[in-house]
């Protein structure tokens, strides 16, 4: 009977969770002045996670890769590490696309950036020795080259939303 409560006060934190901490719609006007190009039905290019098929996923080789394959902008995938930094990386485990083992709540930014992000890859050899990206430098690289981004959060929690939150109101 008490796992009965106790699964109903969880739901019920959960729900009530999720209602005051979601981010509200972004308003479509502005959505679509910032996807599109200057025409409407001129649709953009996004390359996913970076545009993981010619270079490693969601590292600044990526980005390089995709303006130079004519993208207008990137989807990357935002993750955090033990130490709560942002970096852009897609899996709950490392070993998929880096040389590492293990899950990445479980390792520090030191950590993660001492990994080969290309060890993995089809194009290992011309990447080798590619490191996972902050989502600063991610940022960065996209300024730098004129590009949008879009950030998919991976396993969305408190602690996550107060760090982009915080990011954003310092920077």
């Amino acid at each position: 009977m008490f796992s009965i409560y106790l699964t109903t006060i969880v739901v019920v934190a959960v729900a009530v969770g999720f209602k005051y901490l979601a981010f509200e719609p972004v308003n479509e006007e502005i959505s679509l002045r910032v996807l599109f190009k200057e025409n409407l039905n001129d649709l953009p290019v996004f390359a996913h996670r970076g545009g993981c098929h010619e270079a490693p996923e969601n590292t600044i080789a990526a980005i390089r890769e995709a303006k130079k394959n004519g993208a207008d902008g990137i989807e990357v995938d935002l993750s955090f590490t033990k130490d709560n930094i942002a970096i852009l990386f897609h899996d709950e485990t490392i070993e998929r696309t880096t040389n590492g083992f293990g899950s990445l709540a479980s390792k520090t930014f030191l950590e993660m950036r001492e990994l080969d992000a290309a060890s993995n890859h089809i194009y290992r050899d011309r990447f080798k020795g590619e490191k996972v990206a902050t989502l600063e430098e991610g940022i960065e690289e996209c300024l730098k080259l004129k590009m949008k981004i879009i950030l998919d959060v991976k396993e969305y929690d408190s602690r996550e939303e107060l760090s982009v939150v915080y990011h954003i109101q310092n920077n």
